[in-house]
This record gives C-alpha cells, structure tokens and sequence, in this order.
C-alpha cells in the first residue's frame, strides 16, 4: 500500500487526487484499480472527494500527517 498512490504510479502527486475525482464522476471512463482504490482511501470511509482533498492538502504541506 502506497498512501495516496491512486494511479498505482509509485508517486504521490496532483494526479493521484485528479484521478480520484475522474474516477468519482465518471466510474464508466475512469476506474480505480483493486489496489488504487486501497490506496486511494487515506481515511478508510471508502474512496470520496475527501481523499482528494487530503492528498492535495499533503501535497502542500497542510496536512497533520
């Protein structure tokens, strides 16, 4: 597991967070892997925007991590 690393990339950076909110608005087009989608759910509520907003706010630095 890759905290974040929703693309499955090895790297967590503002694509992991686009992908996120492709995949939640469009599911048909867009599809998290099995182990994108582990990845993906930092607060282990299931994979929302939330989990985008917190990659991005690592990112920058703003996160309590």
């Amino acid at each position: 597991m890759r905290y974040g690393d929703a693309n499955c990339d090895r790297v967590l950076d503002l694509a992991d967070a686009i992908f996120i909110m492709q995949a939640m608005a469009n599911p048909d087009r867009y599809t998290l892997s099995p182990e994108g989608r582990i990845n993906a759910d930092i607060n282990g509520d299931g994979v929302t925007v939330n989990d985008a907003l917190a990659i991005q706010q690592h990112l920058l630095g703003l996160d309590k991590k």
